[in-house]
């Protein structure tokens, strides 16, 4: 089967290929809407998968009473974070969670509702100030959370505990899939965690230094 396929507004995309909108070319010509071959094991492309938990998110908003909030004004150093939902699983509802403040002191909270609204705020601005910020179509959007965790990848096991469990993810995920992960969380967590991100970029490259990286 090749590359791509024409898109078929009745039945879709088949199995294994994903829908790529239509786009106009750099010399103008319009560009159809075609089926190209996914690049992952996940039966929607990352786009699509972003634009449905962002729907997911302005729906939660809308229940509390909430509308998607604008980007606030904030002061040299600091950026917007908008007003989102959180939600809670059975085991932090029933166990609680951990809050570490600036000053070092901790707090043990428990949870009442399945859910809490966050307000939109100022929060620190830890990304490379050298780096323009991208633009909204290239932000990479929802992460799909505890896919490496549930083989056993933690970023502060022994190199041999991280490459076993990476194993087991590749069987599951494939090496391109699994290096996709390692590289965009070693990018998000650069400036944040930059012990954890150097852990992540070293496993990344040893996927791509012992596997050959396509579908």
């Amino acid at each position: 089967m090749s590359g791509s396929l024409p898109f078929n507004e009745q039945k879709g995309c088949p199995p294994g290929f994903h829908k790529r909108n239509s786009y106009t070319s750099k010399l103008g010509h319009r560009v159809p809407p075609r089926c190209v071959k996914a690049q992952t094991v996940y039966a929607e492309s990352r786009k699509n998968y972003t634009k449905r938990m962002q729907h997911r998110q302005d729906a939660r908003l809308k229940t509390l009473g909430k509308s998607p909030s604008k980007s606030l004004h904030c002061p040299p150093g600091k950026v917007s974070r908008k007003g989102y939902v959180r939600r809670f699983g059975t085991s932090v509802m029933k166990r609680g969670y951990t809050v570490k403040k600036h000053s070092g002191k901790e707090y043990h909270i428990k949870p009442d509702k399945k859910s809490v609204y966050v307000k939109p705020s100022c929060v620190k601005d830890r990304g490379d100030p050298k780096v323009k910020a991208p633009a909204p179509d290239k932000v990479v959007g929802y992460l799909r959370k505890g896919e490496l965790k549930k083989h056993g990848y933690v970023y502060e096991k022994h190199r041999e505990e991280r490459h076993a469990a990476l194993k087991k993810a590749i069987q599951e995920f494939g090496p391109l899939g699994v290096f996709h992960k390692l590289d965009i969380i070693a990018k998000l967590s650069k400036y944040r965690v930059p012990k954890a991100a150097r852990v992540f970029k070293e496993d990344r490259d040893w996927v791509r230094s012992h596997y050959e990286l396509k579908m």
